[in-house]
């Protein structure tokens, strides 16, 4: 038996990576897989559950240091434990849990997998690209450097930690999603009687973080030249705003002149989440940097066809049928996305087509299966 350790910053439930970790853990260990979970907590923060009671959470109070998050406690535990396991996979960049567990590792000499989650994208790395240039060639270079694998999600994320000149093996491995975004028997009246839309309104669906890489920028602009050809359309804008930005999406939307036909809902969980897809005609995501972008496999998954920006590695959904993969511009958007609202058909097409992609490729059980070959790889070399 394969004895697996993940580590996480924290499991916050807006995060990603923690709904990617919290379930690929699970499967994991439903696969006979035995695996703990290290991550940090804050006050007041309720940390998601893993997915599966076989899986060991043990949480660590953060000591100082919101944006770094140092734990003493996380720390010993590691130089305590950290011989126990055959392998350990470290989630996501520039903290302190990621730089104590590749040290401990290497210091134990513990193989270790590193998956970015997109923090190494070029997007990202422009985000405070000064202190992340020195961070990465004083710390994360060499974490990078001595991990048995970096896990990518995608071949796009693989291309561009290649071109940053990372020199670890690098395996491509995608994210998955529950079984509950494409078994689920949720009606399409459910979300709209919520936000009193009737059962033939046209309705495009944005449902991500509230953050200025997404693209609300691009979004609004074509929802508006969506309104010239379908009058009747509703915009649903759906998430957490980071850091008050809902604000200024407000403020888009005001200034777009689309205000009575969107709707901003707010943060969507559990079964309000998956109600807003199966509403839903059309799913957006005009997003600036994805190194995979889970929710556009849940809106498949739940039989909605997508546009997706050229931004975000989906570019097989068009050799699938399944959406339009274009250029992050407002004209091609409102285009795309109005040719669907106006062909049911294709729409209801591109729907059946999404789903089969997703059930053939981008469940947990696969994905598990296949990190679980990488652990029993690196364990016997």
């Amino acid at each position: 038996m394969i004895r697996a350790l993940h580590v996480i910053a924290a499991l916050r439930n807006s995060s990603g990576p923690t709904q990617g970790v919290v379930n690929l853990t699970g499967a994991l260990a439903e696969l006979g897989c035995s695996v703990d979970l290290y991550h940090l907590t804050y006050n007041g923060m309720d940390p998601v559950r893993p997915a599966s009671s076989l899986v060991r959470s043990h949480g660590f109070p953060r000591t100082f240091s919101r944006a770094w998050g140092y734990s003493r406690s996380f720390g010993r535990s590691l130089r305590r434990t950290i011989g126990d396991f055959d392998v350990v996979h470290i989630h996501g960049m520039w903290q302190y849990p990621t730089w104590a567990a590749c040290r401990e590792c290497r210091r134990q000499q513990v193989p270790y997998v590193i998956a970015p989650h997109g923090a190494l994208e070029p997007w990202c790395l422009r985000q405070n690209a000064w202190a992340k240039r020195v961070y990465h060639r004083l710390v994360e270079r060499a974490g990078l450097t001595a991990a048995a694998a970096v896990h990518a999600v995608s071949e796009q994320e693989r291309q561009n930690l290649g071109r940053l000149g990372v020199a670890a093996r690098v395996t491509v491995i995608s994210n998955g999603i529950g079984k509950e975004f494409f078994s689920a028997a949720v009606p399409r009246s459910a979300f709209r009687r919520r936000y009193g839309l009737g059962e033939r309104t046209p309705l495009v669906l944005f449902l991500s973080r509230l953050h200025p890489k997404k693209g609300l920028d691009v979004l609004t602009a074509s929802f508006a030249q969506v309104l010239r050809r379908v009058p009747e359309a509703k915009l649903v804008i759906a998430g957490w705003s980071v850091q008050g930005y809902a604000k200024e999406v407000a403020g888009m939307v005001e200034r777009h002149g689309i205000a009575q036909h969107t709707i901003l809902t707010g943060d969507l969980r559990g079964h309000a989440r998956l109600a807003a897809y199966h509403a839903a005609d059309v799913f957006v995501l005009p997003s600036r940097s994805e190194n995979f972008g889970i929710v556009v496999a849940e809106a498949m998954g739940c039989g909605v066809p997508v546009v997706v920006s050229k931004e975000t590695p989906w570019g097989h959904i068009e050799e699938h049928n399944a959406g339009r993969w274009v250029d992050l511009d407002p004209t091609q958007f409102a285009r795309h996305i109005t040719e669907i609202l106006e062909n049911p058909e294709l729409g209801r097409q591109m729907g059946e087509n999404g789903r089969e992609l997703v059930r053939q490729s981008y469940t947990w059980d696969q994905i598990a299966e296949k990190v679980l070959t990488l652990y029993e790889s690196i364990a016997a070399a």
